[in-house]
């Protein structure tokens, strides 16, 4: 942006506000401003005790923090986004926010990908403090019944992962911003491996470029979405039936 129409945008006329409020109107305008408003909303429902006690009513098992949180991403990050879509970027098809099937040839990279860096979460799967933490629901580290259903549920929460960050965000502004559309989520996807630890945070860079470009150029969610889900599982069976095998 040259300098002077950077100026403009602190000293507005009448002319840079149009242009502002023109923008915002667009279908890339809302995404982006709906977009930071659900990232908002998650901590914030995530921590609300009201919110907690309902969930609880319904049942007991989503007062854990961790089954909770899961739920919040098929909610906020899928269901959510995918109204938004539905009535308010009228415009627009829920297949133009990667929900279309991919090409087979997709598949490819996936296990390609896949194959490249599962010795890299073999030597992470190694890490005594996330050997103490992994699964993150810790029942499911008895492993049986409840580790798989609790996987299942991971999965479901994956897809709202991959949707809002590689589906609404990123296809959502492709056509605004081009191939720099895959940077733009990476942000929320790297702050949300923050808390996980350094080699973690390293992790998400690395497959925050990937599964951008993979959803970029395949125009789906659905190649990042198995890469995310294959690559977790691997990981968390390692874990549990490798590393820390459950008794008996």
């Amino acid at each position: 942006m040259p300098a002077a129409r950077l100026l403009r945008l602190f000293q507005p006329d009448r002319e840079t506000l149009a242009e502002i409020w023109g923008a915002m109107k667009s279908t890339e305008g809302q995404v982006l401003i709906c977009g930071i408003c659900i990232f908002a909303l998650r901590p914030t429902l995530l921590r609300s005790d009201m919110v907690t006690g309902w969930l609880e009513a319904i049942d007991p098992l989503l007062g854990n923090r961790e089954l909770r949180m899961r739920l919040m991403n098929i909610v906020v990050y899928a269901l959510l986004p995918m109204a938004l879509v539905r009535f308010v970027h009228r415009k627009s098809l829920l297949r133009d926010f990667g929900l279309q099937l991919p090409a087979l040839r997709w598949l490819v990279f996936c296990l390609a990908y896949l194959l490249v860096v599962h010795p890299i979460n073999w030597l992470y799967a190694t890490d005594p403090e996330l050997l103490a933490r992994v699964p993150f629901y810790r029942p499911a580290a008895a492993g049986g019944a409840v580790f798989w259903w609790y996987q299942g549920l991971v999965a479901l929460a994956m897809v709202g992962w991959e949707f809002i960050l590689r589906g609404y965000l990123l296809l959502g502004l492709r056509r605004r911003f081009g191939a720099w559309s895959i940077l733009i989520p990476m942000f929320p996807f790297v702050i949300l491996h923050y808390s996980y630890g350094p080699m973690e945070l390293w992790a998400s860079i690395l497959d925050g470029l990937f599964l951008g470009a993979l959803a970029y150029a395949s125009r789906s969610i659905w190649p990042p979405v198995l890469v995310h889900i294959l690559q977790n599982l691997l990981w968390e069976v390692e874990v549990v039936y490798w590393f820390n095998p459950p008794a008996g």
